[in-house]
């Protein structure tokens, strides 16, 4: 679903061919995402062009009558946040701290601001 109402012209699907080496991980449709991580880069998905699509193209997906009402639910109950957006440079020289990442126990007490976003 998209906003500006284009016809689809590409969807997704599981290769036909898919055979997963790992017993556990068989269904990986009924497998928790965490424990998929050990099948990084096994897992595959087909993007299957449903028309011609032209050099430059940006390709658009229906992603189902499910995922538009909660996106349109998402959206009405929006609220900016009223801090103000912080780079992680201006949070750490306003906070006259170090370039020490905090551990996840740390920042159970002491958590970076809502608009921080750490990443490993």
């Amino acid at each position: 679903n998209n906003n500006q109402q284009k016809q689809p012209n590409v969807r997704v699907q599981w290769p036909e061919d898919l055979r997963l080496p790992n017993e556990p991980y068989s269904n990986f449709l009924t497998t928790h995402p965490t424990e998929l991580l050990d099948l990084s880069g096994q897992i595959r998905i087909e993007y299957v062009a449903l028309d011609d699509i032209a050099a430059g193209e940006e390709l658009v997906m229906d992603y189902g009558d499910e995922w538009q009402t909660a996106w349109e639910n998402h959206v009405s109950g929006f609220e900016a946040t009223k801090e103000v957006p912080l780079t992680a440079t201006e949070y750490l020289e306003e906070k006259h701290e170090s370039l020490d990442i905090k551990t996840l126990e740390e920042q159970q007490t002491d958590p970076y601001p809502s608009n921080l976003q750490t990443i490993c």
